[in-house]
């Protein structure tokens, strides 16, 4: 093998040798190619320069995979002026990886090192990491030579970092939750903190990229997605860049893209994974979310739960349920579903209707496909005391009761909690749906539900409240 020296390191090799064309390369500059790429050498070179290179040494170079690792994240580059260096490719990735509790790695370069700060000092903005947690930004280890190979730490001068930031912010949102990022999702965007998601250059050579490499997803600024006339087979999907958004909100289907979905749960740990999976997103679309837990969570939650109101209340089988629309309407459905009564009135405010009507239309298509018996009433409140008598007197409380009768006191506001319980006779059920709340979102947790039951006999929260559904807890006997 022909010596290899230092002479100016990896910069200087790559400006020297790969300005000129791959059949001018010699065999001692291929060498040294491979001396300071290695695993770097397919991801980099054109591929004629690499099959050289290969040829060389006298063996495959094994292509590495750059995501298989917690905290992986990668750069995707892209040359100014692809011409002035014929044998590097028009765009090149650069394989990292987030590391706890270390310092930066020394072989990179100072500014995405700097850049690397501000994404953490954007995730603890976001509530996401805190101080006390410290994280480094390090090659990928796939990719590492040696402690000092590959370096990159004097490309400061030569490459720009600033379109990376989308890239680091997800693989350290991703790794701060113990995730593994999808390979075939791709980012490229920078960030301002006063003009929001900004958009980068050089799109045509990173969407010809990955392209070769199948990828399925490819975000880019809305701007940049606007310009794009060919996409080169490449899914692009826009991201939101009102100045307004925080990051967190900016990526909010980048980051739920790259957390793959587990398949619909057919065991508790399944459900436990899916769960876990849901809680961690950042739905964009409600009506997205509200398909899911429709689909995946509610009918574990409403089946546990049931059988356990079944052995605790074995005459809580109301034939009717008398509840609210609210923000979160699955509610209506979660409850009907887990105390099986056929026939369901809703008492509708018209103007939180009008807001969530097109997650109330699949709650009700929903419903109406399980076999309930849906009647709506509209109500509006106006004063605490006609709030009262109106509930009072919309319904025919009495003969509802006959026949067995809940009131669920969990949706809409405390005015109606207070009038519906006020109205029901005291042979009615009262129901209540507590959950866990995520933090520092506040928002419930899924797959925490827990019924607690005011029986007809007691009006007051039962002596054996019912047990927590706690994910991966196992079957209530």
């Amino acid at each position: 093998m022909p010596e290899v020296g230092d002479r100016g390191g990896l910069l200087h090799v790559v400006k020297n040798t790969c300005s000129k064309p791959p059949n001018e390369i010699k065999p001692k500059e291929l060498f040294e190619l491979y001396f300071r790429l290695r695993y770097l050498v397919h991801y980099w070179l054109r591929p004629e320069l690499a099959k050289k290179v290969e040829d060389e040494v006298g063996g495959r170079i094994e292509k590495k995979d750059f995501a298989g690792v917690i905290g992986s994240c990668w750069i995707v580059f892209a040359l100014k002026s692809p011409q002035e260096y014929p044998s590097l490719r028009p765009a090149f990735l650069l394989p990292l990886c987030w590391q706890r509790d270390r310092p930066h790695d020394h072989r990179l370069p100072p500014n995405l090192r700097a850049l690397a700060d501000n994404v953490m000092a954007d995730l603890r903005r976001e509530g996401e990491i805190n101080a006390a947690q410290k994280w480094g930004l390090w090659l990928h280890p796939h990719f590492v030579i040696n402690d000092s190979e590959p370096d990159f730490s004097n490309f400061d001068n030569k490459v720009s970092f600033n379109s990376g930031w989308g890239a680091l912010f997800g693989g350290l949102y991703l790794a701060n939750k113990g995730q593994r990022p999808n390979e075939k999702v791709w980012i490229s965007a920078a960030y301002d903190p006063r003009r929001g998601i900004v958009a980068v250059g050089h799109v045509r050579e990173k969407l010809e990229l990955a392209s070769e490499y199948d990828i399925k997803k490819f975000f880019l600024p809305r701007e940049n997605v606007n310009e794009q006339n060919d996409a080169a087979g490449v899914h692009l999907v826009p991201l939101a860049q009102e100045v307004n958004k925080s990051p967190l909100a900016c990526l909010g289907d980048y980051l739920r893209a790259h957390d793959v979905e587990p398949p619909t749960p057919q065991t508790e740990d399944d459900f436990k994974r899916y769960c876990e999976w849901y809680n961690r997103q950042h739905f964009t679309d409600h009506s997205e979310a509200l398909a899911r837990y429709l689909q995946n969570i509610l009918p574990w939650v409403a089946d546990k739960q049931r059988r356990h109101i079944r052995k605790s209340w074995p005459n809580c089988k109301p034939q009717t349920l008398v509840t609210v629309l609210s923000g979160s309407p699955e509610l209506v459905a979660l409850t009907a579903k887990t105390l099986e009564a056929k026939k369901l009135i809703v008492l509708c405010d018209r103007d939180l209707a009008a807001r969530v009507q097109n997650q109330w239309n699949r709650v009700k298509a929903y419903l109406q496909q399980a076999g309930f018996s849906l009647d709506e009433k509209e109500f509006e409140i106006v004063s605490l005391e006609s709030c009262f008598d109106r509930v009072r007197n919309l319904l025919p409380w009495s003969e509802l009761a006959e026949d067995g009768l809940a009131v669920d006191l969990t949706p809409g506001t405390k005015i109606h909690s207070l009038a519906l319980d006020r109205a029901a006779p005291p042979t009615a059920w009262r129901i209540y749906v507590q959950t866990e709340m995520q933090q520092p979102q506040r928002r419930p947790s899924a797959g925490s539900e827990q019924f607690i039951v005011w029986s007809p006999d007691s009006h007051r929260p039962t002596e054996r409240p019912i047990e927590s559904v706690v994910i991966g807890s196992g079957d209530v006997d």
